[in-house]
């Protein structure tokens, strides 16, 4: 059975824990304004977040809660730097078992406004024994998870502010 292709953001799975940051304020009207619940953000260096766009940043984590366009406010993150989530592949690279223990940036897909729904993928494509973003843990054992484009995948963040080095497991 394929998998469709339903991104799902990176939602943390079982959540370890979750805290309040406030949104940037510099950020309100453009391409990262809104917040939505499973987008990966990241900490600025005044203290205040911005879903993150850029493989290689220091990740703080992922929204558990939405922020609309237009406003500044406050968001739950899921910030523990041992959280592990659920997130979908792409649908660019080779999906296979061997890529359990190797490493994969993110990409930010857009969010669904409608359902304040993340648009966040994992891209299996850049995955290395390398660094990047994230650990690949395991697959979603499930029967309508096939392991082709648009697994569900388990992952850890490697790329979190709060960790050193980011090679492999």
């Amino acid at each position: 059975m394929a998998n469709t292709d339903n991104a799902i953001g990176f939602i943390p799975t079982p959540l370890v824990r979750a805290r309040r940051y406030h949104k940037d304020a510099d950020e309100v009207g453009n391409a990262h304004d809104v917040c939505y619940a499973g987008d990966i953000v990241q900490l600025q260096t005044d203290g205040e977040i911005l879903s993150s766009a850029v493989d290689g940043a220091k990740h703080l984590g992922a929204a558990v809660t939405f922020l609309t366009s237009g406003v500044q406010g406050v968001v739950q993150v899921a910030d523990h730097p041992d959280q592990e989530f659920i997130c979908q592949d792409d649908g660019s690279g080779t999906v296979s078992w061997e890529r359990i223990g190797e490493n994969a940036d993110h990409v930010r897909g857009a969010g669904t406004l409608a359902l304040k729904k993340s648009g966040h993928e994992l891209d299996l494509s850049s995955a290395t024994a390398g660094a990047a973003g994230f650990a690949i843990l395991d697959f979603v054992s499930s029967p309508d998870n096939a392991i082709s484009d648009y697994a569900r995948t388990r992952v850890i963040c490697r790329e979190h502010f709060l960790k050193g080095a980011t090679n492999n497991i």
